[in-house]
């Protein structure tokens, strides 16, 4: 039972989520400033597991400070298909990150590909420690406990995670309301304010995480004149073959010059193609892309 902001973003960092997973998924959905179509659609092959979620690591020292190891292949669109991204999230440490592009044959680390550098791909609209609505060192916020209030949050949003087609989805203003399910859940609230002396493209971020999955349903992000600025939108389903609750495909909607997008917009459910020992962690590695590759 947390008693600091600190403690209930822990709880959602090491949250279980089953020993890892593969999947095929719709990797983001820009769409020009105020377009009424959708932006392109990037698909891509995904794997994601965590030494915490190993059933004989008891500790962060056992991990070696690994919070999850992160690889994805684009499959489409045929002008960018083959990259590849590998990140290694630390517990308290930067990311190592690497990317490799087809067309060059060749593999790059990306050293100052951190905190609030822009990820790649997605024009501007996602930060790096946005993965998984937060990721990575907790350093550069400090983290209130605002406390424990109700309110309408994601869940159940089995449509989100079944096959199905961009535009049976989604429009160029966020999810078909028809294929979004809400529930009134207790959450956390946590105001992360950026600490003095240090930057971050936002000043302060308000969370809301779920009090029985741990996973950041929604928050709040404010610019530097600390004007609302993004909002973002989890979404949660009982994945039982595992069993876990699962929060993976999420939406942002940019305030200030209205722009939708989404991530990790399922293309299957198979929640069990990667168990333990499935995935090593040599495949999160410069030389596994490059394998990959040829």
């Amino acid at each position: 039972i947390p008693k600091t902001g600190y403690e209930v973003i822990w709880n959602h960092k090491l949250r279980w989520e089953g020993e890892g997973y593969s999947t095929k998924d719709y990797h983001v959905i820009v769409p020009p400033a105020r377009s009424k179509s959708l932006g392109p659609a990037f698909t891509v092959d995904e794997q994601v597991t965590s030494p915490m979620w190993d059933r004989k690591v008891n500790s962060v020292v056992d991990a070696k400070g690994v919070e999850n190891y992160f690889w994805n292949v684009i499959t489409t669109p045929p002008a960018v298909a083959g990259d590849q991204t590998v990140a290694i999230s630390k517990l308290a440490e930067p990311t190592d990150l690497w990317l490799y592009f087809a067309s060059q044959r060749r593999v790059r680390r990306a050293p100052t590909y951190q905190y609030d550098a822009p990820l790649t791909g997605v024009d501007n609209m996602m930060v790096v420690d946005q993965f998984n609505q937060f990721s990575g060192p907790m350093d550069r916020f400090d983290f209130k406990l605002v406390g424990k209030k109700e309110i309408y949050i994601p869940y159940n949003n089995y449509p989100l995670y079944a096959p199905a087609k961009v535009e049976d989805l989604a429009t160029a203003t966020g999810f078909k309301p028809e294929k979004m399910r809400y529930e009134l859940h207790r959450v956390w609230v946590v105001d992360a304010t950026v600490k003095s002396g240090v930057r971050h493209t936002f000043s302060r971020r308000t969370m809301y995480v779920d009090e029985d999955s741990w996973s950041i349903m929604a928050q709040d992000l404010y610019d530097m004149q600390g004007k609302l600025w993004r909002s973002m939108e989890g979404t949660l389903i009982p994945a039982v073959e595992i069993p876990a609750c699962v929060s993976k495909a999420y939406s942002q909607f940019d305030l200030q010059v209205g722009r939708f997008m989404a991530d990790r917009v399922y293309l299957n459910t198979d929640w069990l193609a990667a168990r333990e020992g499935r995935i090593k962690a040599s495949r999160f590695s410069a030389d596994g892309m490059r394998r990959n590759g040829d």
